[in-house]
């Protein structure tokens, strides 16, 4: 954004967000959750921004367009990382689970051996 403006400024936290879940979608996409977890706090941080702006200035209708433009390519970017997270999670889960089972087995019929 070349304007510094208050919309010009709102915008670029949008853009910053939307680069940021792109760089978190792409980790995703390798498998790097730790990647993904390095990114949160920075992402976190200008969704805080945003917050902390409510409603934001007041937007042409030019800008207004190129924020919901922008809120949906970060809610996409959102469900794509949820989509690849979702397997990731089930798989450690049942990692748990198993754990758990084989931790319980070991109680109640001792260790085999």
């Amino acid at each position: 954004m070349a304007a510094h403006t208050g919309a010009g400024l709102f915008l670029a936290r949008h853009e910053t967000v939307l680069r940021l879940m792109r760089e978190m979608h792409g980790a995703a996409r390798r498998g790097d959750w730790e990647h993904v977890s390095v990114l949160q706090a920075p992402y976190a941080e200008q969704v805080e921004r945003l917050r902390a702006q409510g409603d934001g200035p007041l937007l042409t209708a030019h800008e207004r367009a190129l924020r919901l433009s922008l809120l949906r390519a970060i809610v996409a970017e959102d469900a794509a990382i949820r989509a690849l997270l979702e397997p990731a999670v089930a798989e450690v889960r049942g990692r748990l689970d198993n754990g758990r089972r084989q931790q319980a087995l070991v109680q109640t019929y001792g260790a085999a051996g």
